[in-house]
């Protein structure tokens, strides 16, 4: 008696399941196609903003290539002058 009843509940299962199948797909499929738009969103954004960021660098470089390289002759001076810590 008591596996009749399984396999009863069992099917009872398995037409809720397909019954639902459609509802279950249709949610995951909005969820998927929002964590998708929300994706493209990011990387179209994230290009945009390399863009600029490169743009503006290549801009500002008659300003920013002097002072480092200031910076870099101030350093080097200061270790010669100094010594090398390694020595």
């Amino acid at each position: 008696m008591t596996s009749i009843l399984k396999i009863l509940g069992v099917i009872f299962l398995a037409i809720i399941a397909i019954k639902m199948a459609p509802v279950v797909l249709g949610i995951l499929g909005g969820v998927m196609s929002f964590a998708l738009a929300a994706g493209v969103m990011l990387a179209g954004v994230a290009a945009v903003g390399g863009f600029i960021l490169i743009t503006a660098m290549t801009a500002l470089a008659p300003l920013w290539i002097p002072v480092l390289v200031f910076v870099g002759v101030m350093l080097l001076i200061c270790r010669l002058v100094r010594g090398s810590a390694a020595a």
